[in-house]
């Protein structure tokens, strides 16, 4: 894919095709830590992403969302709380793939999920509140100005994933 222009990518990672959405997705991986602004901007962006990030042997946790538009249009029902918190949206997909750079690979847990390690095993649900959402992105933004400061492989070596600050991990 050429070299594309954050207005041309944003399109693509927010398209309600799946393919397109799909390679807005493998775009931002390859670009690895040229991707880190852009998707940091996506902090607050809740539509839902089209493309999958499941691990294929995931129990998909997941919540199959659609875009606002078609709830505002009465078709279908409002998601419940709960399941708003199960949706993969463009800013969880975002801070996903910040992970996945880090950890060099696509797919390296089982859902995009988070959960909040601060909370005993049992207690630890695994969903995208917007509490954890604020924590993770609060830690990646301090982990990406670490990262150009002393670069994507020492971060690596030292163990020192994005979430690590939040104390969250990827279900």
């Amino acid at each position: 894919m050429n070299k594309l222009t954050n207005e041309q990518l944003l399109r693509l990672f927010t398209s309600e095709k799946t393919e397109e959405c799909a390679q807005a997705v493998e775009y931002l991986f390859k670009q690895s830590v040229k991707s880190f602004y852009f998707l940091l901007a996506q902090q607050g962006n809740k539509e839902p992403l089209m493309a999958n990030l499941n691990h294929p042997l995931s129990g998909a946790h997941t919540v199959v969302a659609f875009p606002s538009r078609i709830y505002a249009s009465g078709v279908l029902p409002e998601l419940s709380d709960e399941d708003k918190e199960k949706v993969v949206t463009i800013e969880v997909a975002s801070l996903y793939l910040i992970s996945a750079i880090y950890h060099d690979k696509l797919i390296f847990a089982f859902n995009p999920l988070l959960t909040d390690l601060n909370l005993p095993a049992n207690e630890g649900i695994a969903a995208n509140k917007e509490e954890y959402l604020i924590r993770g992105f609060f830690s990646a933004r301090k982990w990406v100005k670490k990262c150009q400061e002393v670069g994507l492989e020492t971060l690596r070596q030292q163990d020192e994933d994005p979430l690590k600050s939040a104390n969250l991990a990827w279900w």
